[in-house]
C-alpha cells in the first residue's frame, strides 16, 4: 500500500532512511529542516510511503522544485512504489536514487513522452581527518554577502550548461545562498578580481554532509579551482566532525 506521509510518520521515515544515511542525506536533511507536510516551500513536497505488513518499507519524495528521490531496500516494495509514481503521471526535472530503480522509472516514463537529458552516477567517499590532504585551499575562501550576485550568476550558468533551463527564481537562489553563507556553506575562488568557481554544502546532518553545486566558469577550467573550493569545504566539514 502506498500513501502520502505526514509529520506523524517522521520518526519511522527517518529511521528507514537512516539505514543508508549517506544515500538518503538530502531527504533526511529536508525532513529534519522542513518536516513531511507540504506547505508549498521550495524544499518541501509530497512524500509517498510504501508499506508492508503495517511497516514503512520505502519512501519517494516529489519536491516542489521538481526533483524526485526514491529509496527502498526491498525489491518488491520498490516495484510497487515505482508503479504508483508512474500512475501519478508526474514529470520530474531530476530523478535520483538507486541505479536500478532510477533506470526502471526512466524506462516507464519514456512511454509518457518524457526523455532524459542525461544520466550521472554519484559516488560517496568517506572523509577521514588522518588521510585528508588539503589541495590548493589557499586559493579559495568562504563566500561573503558581497559575492551574492556572482554566486547566483555561476549557478545560473551551471543550470543552463547541464540542464538547458533555469529551475529557480533569483529570489530563491539568493535566499539559499544567504542561508548557506551564514553557516560557512559556500566557498569561492577568484582570478583577477572575478569569482570563477564555487562549491556549496547542499545538505548536512550530524553524520554527513553533501557538497554540490560545484562549478567553474569555462575559461578557467583545468586549473584546479574546483579542487580548491571543494577542499576548503572538506576542511570545514572535518572541523565540525560531520
Amino acid at each position: 500500500m502506498v500513501r502520502i506521509l505526514g509529520d506523524k510518520d517522521r520518526e519511522a521515515s527517518l529511521a528507514l532512511l537512516d539505514r543508508d544515511h549517506e544515500l538518503n542525506l538530502i531527504m533526511i536533511h529536508n525532513i529534519q529542516q522542513f518536516g513531511l507536510e507540504n506547505q508549498g516551500g521550495f524544499f518541501q513536497g509530497e512524500y509517498y510511503g510504501v508499506h508492508k505488513d503495517g511497516e514503512l518499507g520505502g519512501i519517494a519524495a516529489l519536491y516542489n522544485f521538481g526533483s524526485m528521490l526514491i529509496y527502498t531496500p526491498q525489491d518488491d516494495l520498490g516495484r510497487e512504489l515505482s508503479s504508483h509514481l508512474i500512475s501519478l503521471e508526474v514529470r520530474p526535472r531530476y530523478l535520483a536514487g538507486r541505479d536500478d530503480w532510477v533506470r526502471e522509472l526512466m524506462g516507464k516514463m519514456q512511454h509518457q513522452g518524457l526523455r532524459a537529458r542525461g544520466v550521472e552516477l554519484q559516488d560517496f567517499m568517506l572523509l577521514r581527518r588522518e588521510s585528508f590532504k588539503p589541495r590548493d585551499a589557499a586559493t579559495a575562501r568562504f563566500a561573503e554577502p558581497r559575492d551574492l550576485e556572482a554566486i547566483i550568476g555561476l549557478h545560473r550558468d551551471f543550470q543552463l550548461e547541464y540542464f538547458g533551463s533555469l529551475d529557480e527564481a533569483e529570489e530563491e537562489l539568493a535566499r539559499q545562498a544567504e542561508n548557506r553563507m551564514v553557516d560557512y556553506g559556500i566557498s569561492v575562488a577568484e582570478e583577477d578580481g572575478r569569482i570563477v568557481a564555487k562549491a556549496e554544502i547542499m545538505a548536512r546532518t550530524s553524520k554527513a554532509a553533501l557538497i554540490g553545486g560545484v562549478y567553474t566558469a569555462p575559461p578557467y577550467r583545468a586549473r584546479g579551482f574546483s579542487l580548491a573550493v571543494m577542499s576548503l569545504l572538506c576542511e570545514e566539514i572535518l572541523r565540525r566532525r560531520e
